[in-house]
């Protein structure tokens, strides 16, 4: 029973809590790649892609406009390649694959080529036990990826590509069934290692050194972390021949919000400090960066799974950008948002930031975050040590300086009523220095609040429910 006297409002009630922050001038990492998002060439787009010379400088510029690091392309082998190995040169997958590469070189953004995801039906085995199954042949399979990275490196002058991820999401341990799929009698761990290292193998024979092979491409970080124990149990290295690890990120909520039914998830908490340190730890032991190649929220629905509109939801959003920086600042290496465009009238989620209408691209609400993320985290930038302190609970932040020498700091506050007043100690190397702020909340969607006021030395501003903020001396 709540007393009467308890309900009075007083003055207390109208000053939010407080946080301060102090920008620190050791570097806490160096990310490898920093933040960027996926484009799918495969049936999950269909239709997604122009058809006239417009069409493509539109998309171009809305690519442009979110200002991605990197990119992951996933190219669909069986549209791509006859069953002689050669290339369909006049499949439209191709001239998509054309467009985005050529736009990455111009840009010097880094590119993964997803290839080929799944095993063309003719280098399959038969009868495997799940579907689709691993290649029969690991040196014809390694053949295969290596003239085909061959030919884009080479012959089409894609240097923009720098690594490949030759079978996406592989062991579904917490899934419905295995997606590297072997007969009876081999054991997949061990075969998926074999795999990696004829196609290594192939890349290493025509020069091609350069191109990192990316894996285990987990569905989730509990997948990821029973993949790795599996192995362990074997005596395996399930990464011996890739050179970076990297995994999947989907299923989390904010730290506050019950569990769903539609599919497990865990507190933000939870899935960064116990699960994702473990991951990062293990990569940071082996000498090897640990990617994020797929992020979304499916806590509000998936697919068939619950709402599929749920990842569009601006709530998606704050829990993604609260794992970005919070991943951030544990060591994570890169991080790619899943995705560009998507096809969902067979019930897809909503996670495209881009969307076809009308005939022309439409951006969604999401979009504006990630573009605003992106600008502000530019290749090569580094995350500074940030000290926190306050009663502002629910407010996570990183502190990113860019190669020019901008410093920008990135603030979640993911309460979803409570205001928070936070001060910002720049540091000496910034005092001089004017600073903006940008805001994505339920309103507003990236937009800029002007100039920052100082009062001795430090910067003061407001943090509304469910925002990110950005406080920059970035020109954005």
């Amino acid at each position: 029973m709540v007393n009467y006297h308890e309900t009075l409002l007083t003055e207390g009630n109208r000053i939010p809590p407080k946080t301060f922050m102090a920008v620190e001038r050791e570097i806490v990492h160096v990310p490898a790649q920093g933040i960027g998002i996926n484009i799918t060439l495969d049936g999950q787009a269909k239709g997604c892609y122009p058809e006239d010379e417009a069409g493509w400088q539109a998309l171009l510029s809305h690519l442009a406009a979110l200002s991605p690091n990197w990119l992951c392309i996933t190219l669909p082998a069986q549209e791509v390649l006859t069953e002689e190995g050669a290339l369909r040169t006049e499949a439209p997958e191709l001239g998509q694959l054309d467009r985005f590469c050529k736009w990455a070189c111009e840009r010097q953004a880094d590119v993964v080529l997803m290839f080929p995801k799944s095993v063309p039906a003719w280098m399959r085995f038969q009868g495997a036990a799940s579907q689709p199954p691993a290649p029969r042949d690991p040196d014809a399979y390694g053949e295969m990826v290596a003239e085909a990275m061959r030919h884009f490196v080479v012959e089409r002058g894609y240097r923009c590509l720098k690594y490949s991820t030759i079978f996406g999401e592989p062991f579904n341990e917490d899934g419905e069934e295995f997606s590297f799929g072997t007969p009876s009698g081999i054991d997949p761990y061990a075969y998926y290692v074999k795999v990696h290292a004829a196609v290594r193998a192939a890349l290493d024979r025509r020069g091609l050194e350069s191109v990192g092979l990316l894996g285990p491409n987990s569905a989730d970080v509990y997948a990821h972390l029973e993949t790795f124990k599996r192995a362990d149990a074997r005596q395996l290295d399930i990464t011996a021949h890739t050179a970076a690890i990297d995994l999947h990120a989907y299923r989390m909520r904010f730290d506050y919000m019950p569990s769903s039914h539609h599919i497990f998830t865990c507190g933000l908490t939870e899935y960064l400090e116990v699960h994702l340190r473990q991951t990062l730890a293990r990569a940071e032991a082996l000498g090897k960066p640990c990617f994020i190649t797929e992020l979304g929220c499916m806590y509000y629905g998936k697919s068939r799974y619950g709402d599929n509109r749920g990842p569009a939801r601006h709530e998606c959003f704050i829990a993604e950008a609260e794992l970005i920086l919070r991943s951030l600042n544990m060591g994570i290496d890169g991080i790619l948002k899943w995705v560009l465009l998507f096809d969902t009238t067979e019930l897809r989620g909503h996670y495209h930031l881009l969307e076809l209408s009308g005939g022309g691209y439409l951006r969604k609400d999401n979009f504006h975050g990630y573009s605003l993320l992106n600008r502000c985290m530019p290749k090569g930038s580094k995350i500074l040590e940030l000290k926190t302190e306050g009663q502002g609970a629910g407010v996570y932040a990183s502190a990113v300086e860019s190669p020019d020498g901008d410093l920008s700091i990135m603030i979640v506050n993911e309460h979803p009523c409570n205001l928070v007043d936070v001060e910002i100690q720049p540091g000496q190397a910034f005092g001089s220095r004017g600073f903006s702020s940008w805001v994505v909340d339920a309103w507003d969607k990236g937009l800029c609040k002007g100039g920052v006021a100082r009062k001795d030395g430090r910067l003061g501003l407001r943090l509304t429910p469910l925002s990110l903020t950005v406080v920059t001396t970035m020109s954005l």
